[in-house]
């Protein structure tokens, strides 16, 4: 406790996005030991080792309120689902499916004529149905296609 550890860049990035681990300068947190070098030199550590390890009670509760980590439990690969729309883009659209929980719907899942939008199939706050073609939990992504249901509503939303 209380001694100064050399942790790797790539270990950073690697618990940079998750919500249960809060980094700040000076601020101490969990730290797994990986080696100690024999002439006196700070250690080298791993947060993502330490926190893979043991969890305290409040790190358990925030991955468990985390929706990525039960997604594939919620949602399957060709699902038709109801999502809201929360932004739309040049190349698709984001769908919102649960909190916490948003897929896009990439323009070439979209019934787009040529020189078409996203933005003339779908509006923000707009609630559509759409097709779930993919899910990536660990990259926190999911494929959507709105052409699919499309498709087999006969042109209806």
């Amino acid at each position: 406790m209380g001694r100064d550890v050399v942790i790797p860049k790539i270990d950073l990035d690697q618990v940079k996005g998750d919500p249960s681990i809060n980094l700040e300068v000076g601020k101490t947190v969990p730290v797994y030991i990986y080696h100690v070098p024999r002439n006196g030199g700070n250690p080298l550590g791993s947060i993502a080792r330490a926190i893979k390890t043991s969890y305290s009670p409040s790190q358990i509760q925030n991955k468990n309120s985390d929706p990525w980590v039960v997604i594939e439990q919620k949602f399957q690969v060709g699902d038709v689902v109801e999502g809201k729309v929360k932004n739309i883009k040049r190349y698709g659209a984001f769908i919102e499916l649960s909190t916490g929980v948003v897929g896009l719907v990439h323009v070439s899942e979209m019934d787009i004529d040529s020189g078409g939008s996203p933005w003339n199939v779908v509006s923000p706050g707009e609630v559509i149905k759409v097709r779930i073609l993919r899910i990536e939990a660990q990259k926190k992504r999911i494929g959507l296609s709105l052409k699919d249901v499309v498709s087999c509503n006969g042109g209806n939303i």
